[in-house]
């Protein structure tokens, strides 16, 4: 990993409230129930990778984690592929920290909100940076395997702070974020219930923003255009490689935090931003910051940081 002037693990009284990981996102319009086998496929996969490590377990209908039972881990695909729909939103957090509700490094999430006319959803997978800095190529082939049989909206890849949103230390936790917003562009800020009410508003084939693997689902890779079209805009910078359900863009052979102070390079990002940015979600609601004086939304600006 790049060295930086302090890791970037934010504790509070021994207790991880937000982590640098390698991060895999994806997002769906439509129902779960509609694409069971890739959202299980996707979990699966990633549960490979955690292996025995996941300690600690939420649902939708829980009011904190608690330890890991037994059945815990047959939940998502009895969910979607073992019974019928029971449920508006389906919901599971595995985490690994050393203590109930502490964000870790080596975690898995999933939400499915059938509520509303449009369902969707998303599914994420942490894991150690070194998954990532010590074999790229390696990490990008398991971003590969996870969404092979998804039939996803959008997606990315690469460095990313996990944190929980519904944690006591989630104050703390935004403005750390917006720390390392302003100061480390190549680490995604995440929350994801916030990105699905965006996404709902968004026309189909639309993307949150880019990160170093930028997942474009079918509909997406349709507005933007054919691989090779895409690759000749994007030049040689980055590499464009075809999924069963869309494309995948890699802004660079390895990962960067972009850290602004070490003046890092992130013109691939940026070449892929560019491309990418008329096909954002619309109206993202605040992640991290207040609206300043002038009106200037904090989050609408990370969002837009390789615009150009």
């Amino acid at each position: 990993m790049e060295n930086t002037v302090e890791p970037l693990v934010f504790s509070e009284d021994g207790e991880d409230y937000a982590k640098l990981c390698a991060n895999v996102t994806v997002y769906w319009r439509g129902s779960a129930f509609e694409r069971a086998a890739g959202i299980v496929h996707f979990y699966k996969r990633a549960m490979k990778e955690l292996g025995k490590s996941v300690k600690f377990f939420e649902t939708g209908t829980m009011s904190g984690a608690k330890k890991l039972k037994a059945d815990t881990l047959d939940l998502v695909p009895f969910w979607f592929q073992k019974s019928k729909r029971r449920s508006d939103i389906y919901m599971l957090n595995l985490e690994s920290g050393a203590h109930a509700n502490e964000p870790s490094d080596r975690s898995f999430f999933v939400i499915a909100d059938e509520e509303d006319e449009q369902p969707v959803g998303a599914a994420q997978v942490n894991l150690p940076v070194e998954t990532m800095t010590a074999d790229p190529d390696r990490f990008v082939g398991l971003v590969e395997d996870l969404v092979a049989k998804l039939d996803f909206e959008s997606g990315h890849a690469g460095y990313a702070l996990n944190w929980d949103p519904r944690g006591d230390q989630a104050i703390q936790a935004q403005e750390k974020m917006a720390y390392v917003g302003a100061r480390f562009q190549g680490v995604d800020l995440f929350d994801i219930d916030v990105t699905l009410v965006s996404l709902r508003k968004s026309p189909p084939g639309s993307i949150k923003c880019v990160n170093w693997l930028t997942l474009l689902g079918a509909r997406l890779a349709e507005r933007v255009g054919s691989p090779q079209a895409v690759k000749k805009q994007l030049g040689k910078t980055s590499t464009v490689v075809p999924l069963e359900h869309g494309l995948l863009i890699r802004a660079g052979d390895a990962p960067t935090l972009g850290d602004r102070n070490r003046k890092a390079d992130v013109a691939a990002y940026r070449s892929v931003g560019k491309l990418l940015a008329p096909y954002r979600f619309v109206d993202h609601r605040r992640i991290f910051g207040a609206p300043t004086g002038g009106g200037m939304d904090p989050t609408g600006q990370w969002l837009a940081r390789f615009d150009e």
